[in-house]
């Protein structure tokens, strides 16, 4: 059952599209990368809308690959069983093919055909036949490994819907004047509801329809109104710019093409341009950088404690990046983790093995179509049981008796080529 599955040609075009992907990706990536260094002066925005764009390119290259490759797929199995399904052109083609019986003498059967003309089998390339087993098992890593990802996702959609039933609605009222004013200024086509809930430690936002924004309890008390008009100012950016639809929908990418580690690079650098174009509407409304960045270190620290680790983790949290961008002193230089190097290098060493295979089993391919599917290719029958001779070919149309070349012994089916025509040198001992 398995073994025919993995013979079907659609499970062979799967696992050949997420072969070919790996090196698509990667340069995707790098493009990614490239842009993202490029830009890293220009707004926020424009990094974001050129990093989903990439993203969305990497979503939508596997239909294309899997496309070609089942046309590929379907059009040499086409043509394969029309080639075995064919009668021999025996009669009725109206074309002559010239044979002049020569006599040869009786030994000639026994001497060998010039060393060109000797077929010889082929040794798959070493890494091409590891590419064909990886085609094979590469579907079952999909099949296993997508929904698993999904059921993480759905487990987390289910937590966010009992974050919502377990959420208490805020009732103080200067957060609740806040919240409409904001709401106006901001322009935001959706009612938000403001809500605590013990179980987060910052503010998030919930709900794609009916967005919520949860607040830990101690923000209502430890905060100024000032801190929390900007933290609502950011969540409410969100709801603003649809961004829990976008998030889920890179989810989703993510879960599909989980196999690409570059996919995951794209779509955590994806979330921080979000969160630097959320930063920017906040500064846009409010005009005070250093308010903003105090708010957000307080963020930062109001979950955590001040000891020696806490603050080694502190210097590495993402709100600290955020400081930096508000503040203008983000440090610009290349930062690359190694696992990012690691992944491109290796990426790069396997589309480079990927292109190689694919084009020597491209030209292979080529041919044997090419021949198998030449239109004007006639076929001579011999006796099965023994050779009547030595066959010679060469151009058609050639004058005098010269250009002959071995074209093998004379028995079974031969077919002749487009073009050429044939002579069959007689062994002395004749037709029986």
């Amino acid at each position: 059952m398995l073994a025919q599955l993995m013979d079907i040609p659609c499970w062979q075009a799967i696992g050949w599209t997420m072969i070919h992907f790996l090196w698509i990706g990667a340069i995707i990536g790098l493009v990614a990368l490239t842009g993202r260094l490029i830009l890293r002066k220009s707004r926020p925005q424009i990094r974001y809308l050129f990093l989903m764009g990439n993203l969305l390119l990497m979503a939508a290259m596997p239909w294309p690959i899997l496309g070609h490759l089942l046309g590929t797929s379907v059009s040499v199995s086409t043509s394969i069983s029309q080639v075995a399904t064919a009668e021999p052109p025996v009669t009725g083609s109206g074309e002559r093919i010239t044979l002049e019986p020569v006599v040869l003498p009786a030994d000639a059967a026994e001497q060998s055909l010039p060393e060109v003309d000797r077929i010889e089998e082929v040794t798959p390339w070493r890494w091409q036949v590891w590419l064909d087993k990886a085609a094979m098992i590469a579907p079952w890593i999909w099949v296993i490994g997508t929904p698993l990802t999904l059921l993480f996702v759905c487990c987390g959609l289910s937590g966010i819907c009992q974050l919502r039933r377990h959420s208490r609605i805020v009732t103080e009222q200067w957060v609740l004047n806040l919240t409409v004013r904001l709401h106006k200024s901001l322009n935001v086509g959706r009612q938000v509801v403001i809500a605590v809930s013990d179980k987060v430690v910052s503010p998030i936002l919930i709900g794609l329809i009916k967005p919520m924004i949860l607040l830990p309890p101690s923000l209502l008390t430890s905060c100024t109104p000032d801190q929390m008009e900007m933290i609502l100012l950011h969540e409410l950016a969100h709801v603003r710019r649809w961004d829990a639809v976008t998030n889920l929908m890179q989810r989703i990418i993510e879960c599909m093409l989980f196999f690409h580690p570059l996919v995951w690079v794209v779509s955590h650098w994806v979330r921080t341009e979000r969160e630097s174009c959320c930063d920017d509407m906040v500064l846009q409304q409010t005009g005070e950088p250093d308010a903003y960045a105090e708010t957000l270190a307080f963020l930062a620290t109001s979950y955590q404690g001040l000891g020696p680790t806490s603050a080694l983790a502190m210097a590495r949290h993402p709100l600290v990046h955020r400081i930096r961008h508000i503040l203008a002193q983000d440090n610009c230089t290349l930062r690359l983790p190694p696992l990012l190097l690691v992944s491109v290098t290796i990426l790069l060493m396997i589309s480079l093995a990927v292109v190689v295979g694919a084009a020597a089993t491209m030209d292979e391919n080529t041919v044997e179509t090419e021949q198998s599917n030449s239109p004007a290719a006639r076929r001579v029958v011999f006796p099965e049981d023994r050779s009547l001779g030595l066959l010679s070919i060469r151009d058609a149309g050639t004058e005098g008796w010269g250009g002959w070349e071995p074209f093998g012994e004379a028995h079974g089916t031969v077919s002749v080529p487009t073009g050429k025509e044939l002579q069959l040198n007689v062994y002395a001992d004749g037709i029986d």
